[in-house]
């Protein structure tokens, strides 16, 4: 459905171009939009690249499993079933540990592990927190967002740092409140 909407939109607008003289204006953005794109795609590519190569050594260094052991304690306390199902407490605790550090490959199937694990037939507390959790995925260094910015040409692309924090923390504790309102147990 979403295909058609866009090839009517598509049609109409190059009619309309047509119609209204903008023709040339229409081809001139479509050949330099895909210029355009693909040279944004290699900046982005190569910067995203060089983070996960970077965290992919954390990782190796044990640096995930570090702060997966030091987050276990609270995680233990905003999923309380993560303990009782197997495989659960370790998927969690590299889920966050992962994101934390941004590294959200590396971070996915950890979460689809701890969501099968969590998930008891129908979503309870523990299940709706960890998607909160995952979803919200609080970052101390959001390195693709960054390199986005650099290849926009931002000069400090990691000025976002604090807001982002803030805002990703925000988000997740808002979330974490209304899943312990809308589960009361």
């Amino acid at each position: 459905m979403i295909g058609i909407i866009s090839a009517v939109f598509i049609v109409a607008g190059t009619l309309y171009s047509f119609f209204t003289g903008g023709a040339e204006a229409v081809s001139s953005a479509v050949l330099s939009g895909g210029s355009d794109a693909v040279s944004f795609l290699l900046k982005t590519g190569g910067a995203i690249c060089f983070f996960c190569g970077i965290m992919k050594i954390a990782e190796k260094a044990g640096l995930t499993a570090k702060i997966a052991k030091i987050l276990r304690p609270l995680l233990s306390k905003i999923i309380p079933s993560m303990r009782s199902s197997p495989g659960a407490e370790e998927a969690v605790c590299m889920n966050v540990s992962s994101n934390l550090l941004g590294l959200g490959n590396a971070a996915t199937p950890f979460g689809i592990k701890a969501s099968k694990s969590l998930f008891k037939g129908i979503p309870d507390r523990s299940l709706a927190s960890f998607v909160v959790l995952n979803t919200s995925s609080v970052q101390l260094i959001p390195s693709t967002v960054a390199s986005i910015r650099a290849a926009a040409g931002s000069n400090s692309p990691f000025d976002i740092l604090l807001p982002v924090l803030i805002s990703q923390s925000v988000a997740c504790a808002a979330g974490l409140i209304f899943v312990r309102i809308m589960f009361r147990e």
